[in-house]
């Protein structure tokens, strides 16, 4: 979901991971990356869209160009065919330039780029497994990937016909000895069951969820995202996955910021509210990862709308409920990017600074640095209140300070933000201890300086021979960021949403309390009868050749010919063999199935059909097998 890369972030080669959300480098030669926080791989991928006319009025907001960015690098790397939305015909595009021209049909399209997960295919659903299958895999009689008792929990789930006895078996799921990778490899089968089914079934296999994401196996986190993203996209479907999904690390913010944003589209405010309530507990519950975690939501607003967007401010602003702020080099860059891909979010993102004066020279240098390296004026005017006055009355670095903002004052646009950033150069220094350099630079512009910089000059008492005695400048405050109607709407659907949802969770909780207690007091087993193995046996390895007797050793015994086996008897030799030809052509046979399985357009029934087939044949294998073990004659030749 919402993959698609801003311009400004494929220009300077930097993406968001499609699993998790969290900032990633793309490399300069090729297009396979790895995200290093989450694990999962994703592709650079470009597709062409074609252009459509232009409308009668422009709604979009107005993004000045801006020339001399040094900083945005060339992309580089494999050339990637991409397919005309005219006539068809593949070419390679420019991928240094927005819009494309077909060399074929002439058809002028625009050039997108996306970062693709790199996904495993769909499996196979848990098959029906007997007492004997887990016998033999306690025996170590089998090769087999998964664990025989918790498949045959899943299939119990997915075919008990009886709700109580559902719930009883799904209440499984609450013990750690059934979280384990057999649990994740089947658990899209359980996701998608579940939300046909009562919430009481769905309450207990989402326990699931959130003890995998909780487990100390990373491993789990992205093929857990995975299952529930197959799911939780439907707004009618089951909550309590959000709830749960809420249980992990930071991977799973973007997942829920992308559930919270299509629920707000199709009008389903309070699904939306719950999915953002499941990102405030992640933040409350994984300290360690707020600034991973902070990035994603801060570049997941480049896309969110409505009472999701409401949401993304109250929590940035507010400190998402545990005091936490974003670095100041990292929030000033994401400034520079909202200049350019959102600027209406400016002011808001602008209050979200929490930074004192800078203590020293080296410190204050590099905040000029960071700010002049800006591509975008709003961005830089925006952050100039990071700056505040030079320390230790520095000369040198005062008039640097005056001179970055000085241009700004000429656009309408910047102007309000510069005389703010100004106010605090100078306003922040020690009465008496204005730096001569910014009291020159002052009547050097005194004619077209607004009067609440000047008024600053003279409240620090430094204006002596500076500004006219004769002018009064009267004490203003700065203008405060206010919030636009649609905003504040916005945050009032937020808080009434999210009270919505917390509500409706706790009453569902009191409602299926009755029958998961009910649940509770059966014993339902979990295996249904003994019955033949339904996996077969592992092939036991050649046995090692008889050591051939020594030369002269009287006690060795005579070579008296080939003997005939009794009859119907087979030797060791014999029995291995047969074996090995049975196994070899059920396992030929299964891989047959399997690759009709994998082919597009194969029903339900199909998939019922070839298991049931399966099934038969590992039962007749079974068979056959002790056949031959019960005509072994270890003593035959």
């Amino acid at each position: 979901m919402f993959d698609v890369l801003p311009e400004i972030l494929r220009k300077s080669r930097r993406g968001m991971c499609p699993t998790c959300g969290a900032p990633l480098k793309l490399i300069e030669a090729g297009r396979d990356a790895r995200c290093d926080f989450c694990g999962g791989q994703c592709r650079l991928e470009h597709r062409l869209r074609k252009l459509e006319p232009e409308v009668g009025f422009d709604e979009t907001p107005r993004r000045d160009k801006v020339r001399g960015v040094t900083r945005w690098l060339s992309p580089k790397g494999k050339r990637e065919q991409c397919e005309c939305p005219g006539c068809g015909n593949s070419f390679a595009p420019e991928t240094g330039h927005s819009h494309q021209k077909c060399p074929y049909c002439g058809s002028e399209s625009k050039l997108e780029a996306r970062l693709a997960a790199v996904t495993p295919h769909s499996t196979q659903g848990p098959q029906r497994r007997t007492e004997t299958d887990l016998q033999n895999q306690r025996r170590d009689r089998i090769d087999y990937p998964w664990d025989v008792w918790t498949e045959q929990l899943c299939w119990r789930v997915l075919n008990e016909p009886d709700l109580l006895k559902r719930v009883n078996l799904a209440q499984n799921f609450s013990s750690w000895g059934t979280i384990n990778p057999t649990t994740a490899h089947f658990l899209p089968h359980l996701l998608a069951h579940i939300q046909r089914d009562h919430d009481a079934v769905a309450r207990e296999v989402g326990d699931a969820v959130g003890k995998l994401l909780c487990s100390d196996d990373a491993n789990y986190a992205v093929p857990v995202l995975q299952a529930c993203a197959g799911v939780v996209f439907d707004i009618h479907g089951k909550r309590t996955i959000l709830s749960e999904l809420a249980l992990g690390r930071g991977v799973c913010v973007k997942l829920l910021l992308d559930v919270a944003e299509v629920a707000n589209a199709l009008g389903a405010r309070d699904y939306a509210c719950h999915a953002c309530w499941g990102v405030n507990t992640i933040f409350g519950r994984n300290f360690d990862q707020h600034e991973t975690m902070a990035e994603i939501v801060l570049y997941r607003m480049f896309y969110l709308t409505g009472t999701v967007l409401g949401w993304a401010v109250y929590i940035f602003k507010g400190g998402f409920h545990c005091g936490y702020r974003l670095p100041w080099k990292k929030l000033v860059t994401a400034l520079d990017d909202f200049a350019h891909e959102r600027p209406e979010l400016l002011g808001e993102l602008r209050q979200c600074f929490y930074l004192g004066h800078a203590e020293t020279a080296a410190d204050y240098t590099e905040r000029l640095a960071v700010l002049r390296a800006l591509a975008h004026p709003h961005a830089r005017a925006a952050a100039g209140t990071i700056l505040g006055p030079p320390p230790g009355h520095d000369e040198q670095l005062g008039l640097e300070a005056v001179e970055l903002f000085h241009p700004l004052l000429a656009d309408q646009a910047t102007r309000t933000w510069a005389v703010m950033a100004l106010r605090k150069v100078i306003g922040g220094c020690e009465k008496g201890q204005v730096p001569q350099s910014i009291r020159n630079w002052v009547k050097q512009h005194l004619d077209t300086l607004p009067p609440e910089i000047k008024r600053e000059l003279r409240w620090r008492e430094s204006d002596k021979g500076v500004l006219p005695e004769s002018e009064v400048y009267y004490w203003t405050s700065d203008p405060k960021d206010e919030p636009t109607p649609e905003l504040k709407q916005l945050l009032a659907d937020w808080d009434a949403g999210i009270r919505s949802a917390v509500d409706t969770r706790y009453r569902q909780d009191e409602e299926l309390k009755p029958i998961r207690e009910q649940a509770r007091a059966l014993d339902v087993p979990v295996f249904l009868d003994q019955g033949p193995a339904t996996i077969p046996l592992k092939t036991p390895p050649e046995p090692e050749p008889a050591p051939r007797p020594a030369p002269g050793d009287e006690t060795a015994p005579q070579d008296a010919g080939p003997a005939a086996p009794a009859k119907g008897r087979l030797s060791t030799e014999q029995m291995m063999a047969e074996i090995t030809r049975l196994q070899s052509e059920y396992a030929q046979a299964v891989q047959q199935m399997a690759a009709e399985l994998q082919k597009p357009g194969v029903a339900e029934r199909d998939y019922a059909r070839y298991a049931q087939q399966m099934l038969e044949m590992g039962q007749k294998l079974q068979q056959q097998i002790e056949a031959l073990t019960s005509r072994h004659d270890p003593n035959a030749p």
